[in-house]
């Protein structure tokens, strides 16, 4: 007698065979933690919901706006505290608090702090080497050509044995073969000239003067007077 195949039981266990398979499949696929919980895990992904979320690692964006009270906002490069169009590299929307000195290094640097106080500004130009006769073009940053000048002398970059030399258009004597001026001032700039036969330091022996090469001069610069 021939037997007849049931169909129903061949789909059986033809679906058996394929759950196995996809069993046996997904455990071979699966990559378990290198250590036990909860290290090893995955750190959360940064996501869109209310709560704070910190990174440990650095974190690179195009762009970043925050959008409240508090503006911050990146603008090609510029840093935007209030304003979320940000024209310089730092962009501030209102008041400035810091608890140290605030200082800028354009124009030889100057600080709040030595800026002096009713709208009196401070501009120094640090050693620079300079000979007999020498010229050197200064640029300022105190935005006025009526400055008071003071120019200091010394050996070396250091300010070794340094000495005052005079003020605005100030010579040592009266041929103004000694001393140093300052010439040519506008509101960005102007130009130190140095004596050529030196300058000269006044004693209180004769012949109550000792004339001295140039090799190092510092031009400190204010607002507020000048001529």
């Amino acid at each position: 007698m021939k037997k007849q195949i049931d169909f129903r039981i061949v789909s059986l266990v033809f679906s058996v065979l394929i759950i196995c398979f996809a069993i046996a499949f997904y455990v071979v696929a699966w990559d378990e933690p290198g250590s036990a919980p909860p290290t090893g895990n995955a750190p959360a992904p940064l996501n869109v919901g209310n709560d704070p979320q910190i990174k440990s690692g650095s974190l690179r964006l195009g762009g970043l706006t925050v959008d409240n009270d508090t503006w911050l906002a990146t603008s090609a490069g510029n840093v935007g505290i209030g304003t979320v169009s940000p024209s310089e590299k730092l962009d501030v929307s209102g008041q400035i608090h810091a608890t140290e000195d605030i200082c800028t290094d354009a124009g030889g640097g100057v600080c709040l702090s030595t800026a002096g106080g009713s709208g009196v500004a401070t501009w120094d130009s640090g050693w620079f080497a300079i000979s007999n006769g020498g010229t050197k073009l200064l640029t300022h940053n105190l935005g006025t050509t009526a400055v008071n000048v003071t120019i200091y002398a010394a050996d070396d970059s250091s300010g070794a044995n340094m000495a005052f030399v005079g003020g605005v258009n100030r010579e040592a004597d009266s041929n103004a073969k000694h001393g140093g001026s300052i010439q040519d001032i506008n509101t960005t700039t102007f130009r130190f000239y140095a004596g050529y036969n030196g300058y000269r330091l006044f004693t209180t022996v004769s012949p109550y003067y000792v004339t001295k090469n140039w090799a190092w001069a510092r031009v400190v610069a204010s607002t507020g007077g000048g001529s």
